[in-house]
């Protein structure tokens, strides 16, 4: 009997304590409203699950705001039903959405405790690059390959660096990494510049390729070619760096160049392949490739984009495709933040473009009995200091001011109805 009370108040306090989590979820498949009868904007809202792809209610943060990311592109030409992944929708100010809860559109000023805002995920992206390039003997052997090379890689580096008056020029990190061959992952690569930040790159990149050594000097086995192990070490240091940064919105991107396929045989094609599903998905990969390496390879390589080159006079043309792409996989990235009114029952929070007529929505379903008055909007974010790229002249929300969201709070509730239980 007494174990029966024991159980009980376990179910009862545990009941009471944590939120419901099934109750909240995000479908970015939704049909949009049509707002005209003239055409409009086919677009294909898609989930981004950069923030938190396992915990729904990881989106519910200061008691009542609803928080989430997508991406935004546009649909196949032959078939509106289908995203065109090369069609990056960016720069939509907050203007160009119309968020509806249960049907009805939303206006600022229909509550004091209605408040909402669309910004592009760059505001608040903590991002990490990586970028590999190929040394073997192939590329040393040909001043003017390396010529070419030095110049291709200059002009992808300016390319990636945001204006130093950005939100994002704080918020980056660029390392350069060579191989060539190795037998094993400590010798596979070299790093030849640590991690910079993008104040830093213009001069540090000049001077890295003005005083780039003979891969005879970087690499005891420079004549072959480990590409599969170099990516694997590559994909396994930044998605490292990228996991032990501690913020709500970090991202990592590695851009890979090599002139041929892999030579060493000291990782086979098949355990890369397998490593490469499992990425997660805040690591983006983009390819370059000339030589024997195959299509086939360079896209499995390359999952969000690769770029095949005909010689070495092209290089600097396939990097620059390379850093168009990167682009528009980054920056049509947006954050949704909402406080709703809602004190009880179950509700449904789209988002679409407000001309918008084809394509596909994001819809966020929530439970509000336990919502509260008190919502700020404004993501806090991790302090500049800790990522070391600050600048006095940024404004930042210190994280001091940080409050737990619902799914700690839900785990510490859940401890200490166990707890109370244990006592009981």
């Amino acid at each position: 009997m007494e174990r029966s009370f024991h159980y009980l108040a376990l179910i009862l306090l545990t009941l009471i304590c944590a939120r419901n989590t099934h109750g909240f979820r995000l479908e970015c498949s939704s049909v949009p409203r049509s707002n005209s009868a003239n055409p409009g904007v086919c677009a294909h809202f898609q989930r981004d699950d950069i923030d938190s792809p396992q915990s729904p209610e990881y989106h519910l943060l200061d008691n009542s705001k609803i928080v989430f990311s997508f991406r935004l592109n546009g649909c196949d030409e032959s078939d509106t039903d289908k995203t065109n992944s090369s069609n990056a929708l960016r720069g939509y100010p907050e203007s160009s959405f119309g968020l509806y809860e249960n049907d009805r559109l939303l206006y600022k000023s229909q509550t004091a405790e209605l408040a909402y805002t669309v910004k592009h995920q760059r505001d608040y992206l903590f991002n990490f690059i990586t970028i590999l390039i190929d040394m073997s003997q192939s590329v040393a052997t040909s001043t003017e390959y390396l010529g070419e090379l030095k110049t291709a890689i200059r002009k992808l580096v300016s390319s990636l660096v945001p204006p130093s008056d950005a939100v994002e020029s704080h918020k980056l990190k660029l390392q350069v990494v060579a191989f060539a061959g190795g037998a094993d992952r400590g010798t596979v690569n070299r790093l030849l510049l640590s991690y910079r930040c993008a104040h830093e790159l213009d001069r540090e990149i000049d001077d890295l390729l003005a005083t780039l050594p003979h891969p005879s000097e970087l690499f005891t086995d420079f004549k072959s070619t480990a590409l599969n192990l170099a990516v694997s070490s590559a994909i396994s240091g930044l998605v490292s760096t990228v996991e032990s940064f501690n913020a709500q919105f970090v991202a990592g991107t590695l851009i890979v160049f090599t002139d041929g396929d892999d030579t060493a045989g000291t990782y086979n094609d098949e355990a890369l392949f397998s490593e490469l599903e499992s990425v997660p998905s805040s690591i983006s990969i983009f390819a370059i490739g000339l030589g024997n390496v195959t299509d086939a390879k360079l896209g499995r390589i390359g999952k969000d984009a690769f770029v095949r080159v005909s010689d070495p006079s092209k290089l600097q043309e396939g990097f620059e495709k390379v850093s168009q792409n990167l682009l528009s996989v980054t920056q049509n990235r947006y954050v949704v933040e909402y406080c709703s009114p809602k004190r009880k029952g179950e509700h449904v929070l789209l988002i679409q473009l407000l001309n918008q007529t084809a394509g596909s929505a994001c819809s966020f379903f929530f439970d509000a009995s336990e919502f509260e008055p008190s919502c700020d909007l404004g993501l806090v974010q991790p302090e500049l200091q800790n990522f070391g790229c600050f600048s006095e002249s940024y404004e930042y929300r210190s994280s001091a001011s940080v409050r737990l969201p619902h799914i700690a709070i839900s785990a510490l509730s859940t401890i200490f109805a166990f707890g109370l239980w244990a006592v009981l």
